[in-house]
């Protein structure tokens, strides 16, 4: 039968403490409804046996890595994993993915989100979505809440939740906190159309007989629809495969972003290389933050261990202190500095009082960087850092937290097994005395801290790579539309370097005229693709620019409406490096 009439049957069969253990996940064997388990699955699976002990899985990068591929395919394909590896532990239903926008680079958890564009962490979040739900499994969405009438709320924080429910067609949501203003079922519901069910913490006390009909119309049509009531939970003592640890690497490799490469020091060629002298906390261990959402490794190859297979006896170690590690220093041809942070610094308990690296960290890379010119830094972190000796060092490698196969994928990076290709996404500001106040006004500063006048150490969206790319013979067509109409902006890249290469090209709007008087943030992410090409190659990228596109969110009316007048729609490789420009204008 029709998914809907197996639904309503059951809900007509069962009794009202049958929908209560429903929404509590036990099953039912009158009716012959399975139980669903359900685990965490937000950067990996976090899951416990009977008896308490942690279960190893893949490790995957951080979230904030993850966004930093710009890449909803790859976060598709770690969103499978995700699921064979629950399914495999006999669970049918993924807490995750985590669908928080960050608002400060300070925050402790920033490494558990996808960052501080609401239109990237809605793609990426998408992505892992529609990979947990095409194994059979039910993603849930989790996400911060705010009041659905409310302008901030609906186009920053519950931006990505109407986004991954009507585009990626996520079965269930849940607040990560108990908030009073939670927006189901208001927005969900009567607005989004949303047909799962919203995971509550607790119990579902308080919910009327409808509320409660409704949540056990949803679950059951999420588990019909994602196969629950078809396949066997099956428990499997294999859980990891070698396709997985693959899927590892090439997400830890792509989420790496070469934020500093002066004179070409990078990448360093394995057979020319005499000596390279390692130093930093970070080399031997790969690190994560701290909190609910971390990953046990069935195993992890730290990034020393990597280069040393490469490199052999040519890779040594230096000393602890900045004057020792001076003194080794001087006589390797490159110096690499291994600094950033880890679960005692960053944590989703707390948030950070500095931008500035664990103490000593500054002077250890000074003190190596002076010693050495050819000083390589590689940042494995969960969020943005000061950087006062960037002008001393030649290259800058941001790695953020890897995961599993971290070392192998900075070991690729490095040697030029494989090119750059992440981009930051989250801003590196110059200093904490330029992060915008929250009390400062609804678009004051915040997407990527455009604000005039104020650089950024580097700019969301920013990456290089071992090539270079040129932009050419950009198009808006139609330039004038109506209200509700569609446009298709076009633009030629191609690779102009002598290294085959990945260029993200992002388009951002920013709005020049308005009929109203209605704030609009200076330059507004509404699209990306990635394209991957050789030597010499070029091709054309295509965006379609839908309503949506240059829609806000009125609170007076409760509506999106499209009253921006002219818009100039910005084509470059950061929102910051703007290659080609063209305009947009909305016509009455």
């Amino acid at each position: 039968m029709p998914v809907e009439r197996r639904v309503n049957d059951l809900v007509r069969r069962m009794r009202p403490d049958e929908k209560l253990g429903l929404l509590s996940g036990k099953p039912n064997n009158r009716l012959g409804i399975p139980e669903l388990r359900a685990v965490t699955g937000v950067m990996g699976v976090s899951a416990k046996d009977a008896s308490g002990q942690t279960i190893p899985a893949t490790a995957f990068p951080a979230n904030i890595g993850i966004a930093a591929t710009w890449n909803p395919g790859l976060a598709e394909q770690v969103g499978a994993v995700v699921a064979q590896q629950a399914r495999s532990m006999g669970r049918g239903q993924i807490l995750g993915p985590l669908i928080t926008v960050s608002r400060s680079p300070l925050g402790g958890d920033l490494f558990e989100t996808y960052g501080e564009d609401p239109f990237l962490t809605s793609r990426i979040a998408s992505g892992f979505i529609e990979g947990v739900q095409g194994e059979g499994a039910i993603a849930t969405a989790i996400y911060e809440g705010g009041a659905f009438d409310n302008r901030t709320a609906r186009e920053i924080d519950l931006r990505p939740l109407e986004s991954v429910v009507t585009e990626a067609g996520v079965w269930a949501v849940t607040p990560r906190v108990k908030i009073a203003a939670d927006p189901w079922p208001t927005l969900l519901r009567s607005q989004l159309g949303f047909r799962g069910f919203a995971v509550s913490n607790g119990s579902a006390e308080g919910l009327s007989a409808a509320e409660i009909d409704d949540q056990v119309r949803g679950t059951l049509r999420a588990m019909f629809a994602s196969g629950v009531f078809d396949h066997d939970a099956r428990v499997s003592a294999e859980i990891e495969s070698a396709a997985h640890r693959a899927i590892a690497r090439t997400a830890a490799a792509r989420s790496i972003v070469l934020l500093k490469n002066e004179g070409g020091l990078l990448p360093v060629d394995p057979g020319k290389l005499r000596s390279i002298v390692v130093f930093g906390p970070n080399a031997p261990v790969n690190r994560m933050g701290g909190g609910n959402y971390t990953v046990a490794a069935r195993y992890s190859d730290p990034p020393l261990a990597a280069l040393r297979a490469v490199f052999g006896s040519r890779l040594l170690t230096g000393g602890v202190s900045p004057g020792e590690a001076a003194n080794v220093a001087r006589s390797a041809d490159i110096a690499a500095v291994f600094a950033g942070t880890g679960a005692d610094s960053e944590a989703e308990s707390r948030d950070r009082s500095s931008l500035h690296l664990p103490a000593g960290l500054d002077d250890l890379i000074k003190a190596v960087a002076k010693a050495n010119p050819h000083t390589i830094v590689v940042l494995t972190n969960g969020s943005p850092v000061a950087m006062p000796w960037i002008h001393d060092v030649s290259a800058v490698v941001e790695a953020w937290f890897p995961g599993e196969e971290g070392g192998h994928a900075i070991a690729d990076i490095l040697t030029g097994a494989g090119n750059p290709s992440g981009r930051l996404p989250v801003t590196f500001p110059a200093r904490i005395e330029d992060l915008p106040a929250h009390s400062a006004g609804l678009y004051s500063g915040y997407r990527h801290f455009d604000r005039a006048g104020i650089a950024p150490l580097f700019p969301f969206g920013f990456g290089l790579s071992y090539t270079r790319f040129e932009y050419s013979d950009m198009a808006v067509l139609p330039s004038q539309v109506q209200p509700g109409q569609f446009a298709e902006v076009s633009v030629t890249v191609r690779n102009a370097g002598s290294r085959p290469g990945t260029e993200t090209v992002q388009l951002y709007l920013h709005a020049v005229r308005s009929r109203s008087a209605v704030e609009r943030p200076l330059n507004e992410l509404r699209a990306f693709e990635q394209v991957d090409l050789k030597a010499g190659e070029s091709k054309r990228v295509r965006f379609t620019l839908t309503p949506a596109s240059t829609s806000w969110f009125d609170a007076r009316s409760q509506e999106w409406v499209q009253d921006q007048a002219e818009f100039e729609v910005r084509i470059g490789s950061s929102s910051r490096d703007v290659r080609a420009t063209g305009s947009l204008t909305i016509t009455e």
